[in-house]
């Protein structure tokens, strides 16, 4: 929904709302809180934080500009949540919040796991996954394909205006029968549960729900540093490895270590992805807007 379609449903159904707890699911609807809070004021609004306060690459001033106009729109919020502890320094410090604001609730990711099954052993496949747009960077991932020793099979699952872009890349640099673009998909489990490996290769996010899918399969990742919570999800050399951001060279020695040993013990890292199950997170979030509750 989008932030004038929200607006206008609250403003529509103000009467059975007043008194209600609300909750901005992103950065991107705190831009109405302001709204809400004129038509509702004695509802609780909560604001999640769904991206990063920092975005490689990004000039200083954009940035500071862009943590300016959020700190403006979360003085409407009567909390704010975010999604790892390691997530709370950096959002009290860019919106200049004391911590009794911020609520630590988790990320719902999955619902449960499953038995593992044992992987095909001809190949070697690698996956990634996510909207075909530049905060992704699919193009370093695609440079450094180029660059590793092994001989793989990369399928990107996703969809969005760069594709064509990338899949132009793909083809001059010669690597047409390596990386196949699979599209949208509605459950990328059967994808993860095959991949010998899982990249990340995005410039910032949040809280990257797809790591903890891809460990929810027993796959290790690779990510890029976009996130100040990602090295405490990839937080043992047996989970995957962690690097930084825009640099291929270091992405594709990254992957070969990780591919050079393959016996990876699947069972611990699915094991990472339970704090993350829908019904732990649930009771959190209850425990959260009861409290906050006027």
């Amino acid at each position: 929904m989008t932030r004038t379609g929200l607006s206008c449903f609250v403003r529509q159904h103000k009467e059975c709302l007043e008194g209600s707890v609300i909750l901005l699911p992103g950065n991107y609807y705190f831009g109405i809180a302001w709204a809400i809070r004129r038509d509702l004021p004695n509802a609780v609004i909560f604001g999640k934080i769904s991206n990063s306060m920092s975005r490689a690459g990004e000039p200083a001033i954009k940035g500071m500009s862009r943590r300016s106009l959020l700190r403006l729109k979360s003085r409407y919020l009567d909390k704010i949540l975010v999604m790892h502890d390691d997530l709370v320094g950096e959002v009290a410090k860019s919106l200049r919040l004391s911590r009794d604001r911020l609520e630590v609730v988790g990320q719902p990711v999955i619902e449960t796991t499953y038995p593992l099954t044992e992987r095909m052993s001809s190949g070697i496949n690698i996956v990634a996954a996510g909207r075909l747009t530049p905060q992704k960077n699919f193009d370093l991932l695609i440079d450094s394909i180029k660059l590793i020793k092994h001989d793989v099979f990369l399928r990107i699952l996703g969809d969005g205006p760069l594709r064509q872009d990338l899949e132009n890349k793909v083809k001059d640099l010669g690597l047409e029968k390596v990386v196949h673009f699979e599209g949208f998909q509605d459950d990328i489990y059967p994808y993860l549960e095959k991949a010998d490996l899982f990249i990340l290769s995005s410039d910032f996010e949040g809280f990257s729900s797809v790591i903890v899918e891809a460990f929810s399969a027993g796959t290790p990742v690779i990510s890029t540093d976009c996130s100040p919570m990602i090295r405490s999800l990839i937080s043992d050399d047996r989970l995957g490895r962690v690097v930084e951001p825009r640099n291929s060279r270091a992405m594709a020695k990254a992957i070969d270590d990780c591919l050079s040993d393959r016996t990876r013990d699947r069972d611990f890292i699915q094991k990472n992805a339970e704090p993350y199950r829908l019904n732990i997170v649930a009771d959190r979030y209850l425990s959260v807007f009861e409290g906050g509750s006027k």
